[in-house]
């Protein structure tokens, strides 16, 4: 369980280093301004640091091999039908979130490098950023959902306490509804667009199994 423990805490650890590398851009900011800019100023943000740009994908698409490693080896341990569901939807889950940080080293830098020289947006961006959007919509709520199969199975188990099992259940069924038509502007469910929101029940696990 140490091995689970170990890569459920690295994988919030590895996201929250790579989402907190923009308070370096500027110091003063609390909420790094890449996150919460308009796209011309995203875009001139990531040509101005692309280097770094590159370290915070990768740190995130390590976060998500991290948290499906980790939820792999809790389902073989366990054994729970609903665990290792779980543990496979989030593996799903996962391919999706490296799609949207690839195209964030690659098209975005592209993007960025246009406007850059042109001082204009690329015409093609708006468009492909929607569709990268339909890619984190599906990661979030297969993700959420495989959570909260995963809190399901550990009920049935001794490993974590039960409040820890449904913290990941009504995160899980909260953050895929969050994607749901209809659902999106309910007030606190816009919290599950934050992506590192899907690293906190992984890590409550992660810190349960240590103290077990």
């Amino acid at each position: 369980m140490t091995l689970a423990a170990a890569l459920l805490l690295g994988g919030l650890f590895s996201f929250a280093v790579g989402a907190g590398i923009p308070t370096l851009w500027r110091p003063a900011s609390l909420i790094p301004e890449v996150w919460r800019a308009a796209p011309q100023r995203y875009l001139e943000l990531i040509a101005y640091h692309r280097r770094s740009w590159a370290w915070i994908n990768g740190f995130m698409i390590a976060a998500v091999v991290l948290n499906a490693a980790g939820l792999a080896v809790l389902a073989a341990l366990a054994g729970r039908p609903a665990l290792i569901a779980g543990a496979v939807g989030y593996g799903i889950a996962s391919v999706f979130w490296i799609v949207v940080a690839s195209y964030r080293n690659t098209v975005s830098v592209w993007a960025a490098g246009e406007v850059a020289a042109t001082n204009r947006l690329p015409g093609a961006f708006p468009a492909l950023d929607r569709w990268i959007g339909m890619s984190f919509q599906l990661y979030t709520a297969i993700g959420h959902g495989s959570q909260a199969a995963v809190g399901a199975g550990l009920v049935q188990t001794a490993l974590v306490p039960n409040w820890v099992a449904w913290v990941a259940i009504l995160v899980g069924v909260a953050g895929f509804l969050s994607q749901l038509p209809g659902f999106s502007r309910i007030p606190g469910l816009q919290a599950f667009f934050i992506p590192i929101v899907m690293h906190v029940p992984p890590a409550f696990i992660g810190i349960s199994l240590l103290a077990g």
